[in-house]
């Protein structure tokens, strides 16, 4: 009879801790929580031919360490569009 009502108590136990568990995590709505790669989820829109800010980028490939390089060079294999 004990070993009975304990695997009753147990199941109870177990269905309140879960629901408290599911109402607890989502009481709020507003909140997403974190997010895992932000700089991947929300990147920085470029635009091509817009002024860039010195300070953060360079032409020139001596620099190429301490700023973000860009040459304005299309890629090696492109097929000039006329």
């Amino acid at each position: 009879m004990k070993i009975i009502r304990m695997k009753k108590i147990a199941i109870i136990g177990i269905l309140v801790s879960s629901m408290a568990v599911v109402f607890i995590g989502c009481s709020n709505k507003r909140n997403p929580g974190t997010t895992y790669m932000p700089d991947m989820a929300y990147s920085r829109a470029y635009e091509t031919y817009a002024a860039r800010d010195s300070a953060v980028f360079t032409t020139d490939p001596n620099d190429a360490g301490h700023k973000i390089f860009y040459n304005n060079m299309p890629p090696a294999v492109t097929i000039k569009r006329v």
